[in-house]
């Protein structure tokens, strides 16, 4: 298996993913997020029948974009994410997702990796496939969120935040 670091497949990809997150997601709503930095309402996409919403953010200036992930809740307040998945622009696996292929088939990977939350042994806890790959002469391990021509790659993703193990 190796990382993509095909700028315009990365791009290709990442539109894929929105597309798909967006069909299972389809209704949207201005709601403001407990995302760092992020102040203002955004437009989310959610679900009120599986409970969930989804926000893509293309961040110009750290050249990655990301899919945050969280249950939705009705009401006035923050929305809390459970996750998210932030892909660098040229695939240098120092984000926590990468895209990845092994002959035709394309896969979505995550080190469990939460930012402020801690997933030390999230490798050795987690109950799905898991990967290593090669990265800069580092072998570093990943978790399988699953196959992009999956047509079921959407809700891997979101099901992917709540099998998450606790540290």
């Amino acid at each position: 298996m190796q990382i993509i670091t095909d700028r315009k497949k990365i791009l290709s990809l990442q539109y894929k993913l929105n597309k798909r997150l967006a069909v299972l997601m389809n209704e949207t709503a201005m709601r403001r997020t407990d995302i760092p930095k992020l102040t203002i309402d955004v437009p989310v996409n959610h679900d009120i029948r599986i409970k969930k919403w989804f926000y893509y953010q293309d961040n110009l200036q750290s050249r990655k974009h990301t899919f945050f992930v969280g249950n939705w809740k009705y009401g006035g307040g923050k929305l809390p994410y459970t996750g998210s998945i932030s892909i660098s622009w040229d695939g240098t696996g120092s984000d926590s997702g990468i895209f990845a292929e092994e002959g035709s088939e394309v896969s979505l990977l995550h080190t469990g990796n939460m930012g402020r939350r801690n997933k030390e042994n999230f490798i050795d806890s987690y109950q799905g496939e898991t990967k290593e790959l090669e990265i800069d002469d580092e072998t570093k391990s990943y978790a399988v969120i699953g196959r992009m021509d999956d047509p079921d790659i959407a809700s891997h993703v979101i099901s992917f935040f709540d099998s998450m193990p606790s540290t």
